[in-house]
């Protein structure tokens, strides 16, 4: 089973083999339990840091949504153990829609 291993632990996430992918970014613990990357963004002169969470990658729920973890545990990533809940994300209105109000 393949895993990620983690710039400031010893420990490692489990992954599936189809996410080898994941492996160019530099993955951390962070202390809320869940795996994080820090990217940072350069948009004209200004840098913007953001968290990007592995479980969250894997998975691509919309921006109303949560990811679960069926065996609790955080540092088990495989999408067999990965759910999304909450709201589904309504698309763009459609002119069809509009029209009508």
């Amino acid at each position: 089973m393949p895993t990620l291993g983690l710039k400031n632990s010893k420990r490692r996430v489990k992954i599936d083999a189809d996410n080898k992918n994941l492996k160019k970014y530099s993955w951390e613990l962070h202390s809320n339990g869940y795996v994080v990357c820090r990217e940072t963004m350069h948009v004209g002169t200004v840098s913007v840091r953001r968290s990007l969470y592995l479980h969250r990658k894997i998975m691509d729920p919309g921006l109303s949504q949560r990811v679960r973890f069926k065996n609790k545990n955080p540092l088990d990533c495989r999408k067999e153990n990965l759910y999304v809940v909450g709201p589904p994300d309504e698309g763009p209105e459609t002119p069809e829609l509009s029209a009508l109000s």
